[in-house]
């Protein structure tokens, strides 16, 4: 028993292994699957599929002879043929209309059926119509067209006294232009000069005619022969302001022919008046009522000359009359 024991252990030495036995590490044991190995598969079938799905396979006859080519296309690439196919029309349109535009407007400029035969001017009273029709550029026989609103309304506003302007198109032929003048309100001495203002303190003429406004006496701004169109400095606006409120309440009560001057003194305002007479106000609170006051002592003292003291307390009004000697 011992010796065949013996004999079976260095046979085991000796001899290879049996075919019959198995080594489950390194044989690959057909038709058992791991779980990790379904996971990749699973992967790959869905990889598979998208891929599939994102991509169109057209078989096409390519001759005669019954041969085949297959054309794979993405379903990406057709979605951006189409978007740069429907950006490549939209560009076309636009570039359509934007020709057809054109096409229309060189049709109606070429037309004689627009050429103006008529340039009326309105609400002017200073400056004459053909001065208007001269700085507008306009030319009887041009088609309207061509012509632009907003350059005929610059240059026209070149003149000072024009205000504002307005241009309509009365179609097939007439412009019609509409102005809003300024007016001269009071005027600056310079020598033999006359510096007419607006009462927006705008310079609109030099002049050597004088047209019988009030002159006003010590303002700072420079006076140059290019000053046309500028406006009176800050400082003087400021006084300017109190100016123009007491000479509305002196148009108001009917008494502005009786104004001869207004001089801007450090403390006061001084209007200078026919007959000789001279009123004073420091205070330029309840204007309208030292205004009327003004004007009943002007009733009052006709053909007198002296002072007036517009923030008195007289007896029939706030102003005191003083006659001169």
């Amino acid at each position: 028993m011992a010796k065949k024991v013996t004999n079976i252990v260095k046979k085991g030495k000796d001899e290879p292994e049996s075919s019959e036995i198995f080594n489950l590490n390194e044989e690959i044991i057909i038709g058992i699957n791991s779980k990790k190995d379904d996971g990749k598969h699973k992967k790959k079938k869905e990889k598979k599929k998208e891929k599939k799905d994102n991509n169109s396979v057209n078989i096409k006859k390519k001759n005669d002879n019954n041969d085949y080519f297959i054309d794979i296309k993405s379903k990406s690439d057709n979605n951006d043929f189409k978007k740069e196919k429907k950006k490549s029309h939209k560009v076309l349109k636009i570039f359509f209309i934007f020709f057809l535009l054109i096409l229309i407007i060189v049709l109606l400029l070429l037309s004689p059926v627009f050429n103006i035969s008529k340039i009326t001017v309105e609400n002017n009273v200073r400056v004459s119509a053909d001065e208007i029709i001269s700085l507008s550029g306009i030319k009887l026989g041009d088609n309207t067209f061509k012509y632009i609103n907003f350059d005929m309304i610059e240059k026209i506003k070149e003149n000072p006294y024009i205000e504002d302007v307005k241009i309509t198109r009365k179609y097939p032929d007439e412009i019609i232009i509409s102005v809003t003048e300024r007016t001269a309100e009071f005027c600056l001495k310079l020598g033999e000069s006359y510096i007419y203002i607006d009462n927006q303190g705008y310079i609109v003429e030099i002049t050597s005619e004088d047209y019988g406004v009030p002159e006003i006496i010590g303002f700072k701004t420079e006076i140059m022969n290019d000053s046309l169109g500028n406006r009176l400095i800050e400082e003087d606006l400021n006084e300017f302001g109190k100016i123009i409120g007491v000479y509305d309440s002196i148009k108001n009560n009917g008494i502005a022919d009786k104004v001869i001057s207004f001089t801007i003194e450090d403390d006061r305002l001084v209007i200078g008046l026919v007959e000789d007479k001279v009123a004073y106000l420091e205070n330029f609170t309840n204007i309208n009522i030292k205004i009327l006051s003004l004007k009943v002592i002007l009733e009052r003292t006709a053909g007198k000359a002296g002072e007036i003291n517009l923030d008195g307390q007289g007896t029939d009004s706030s102003a005191i009359f003083k006659e001169k000697v």
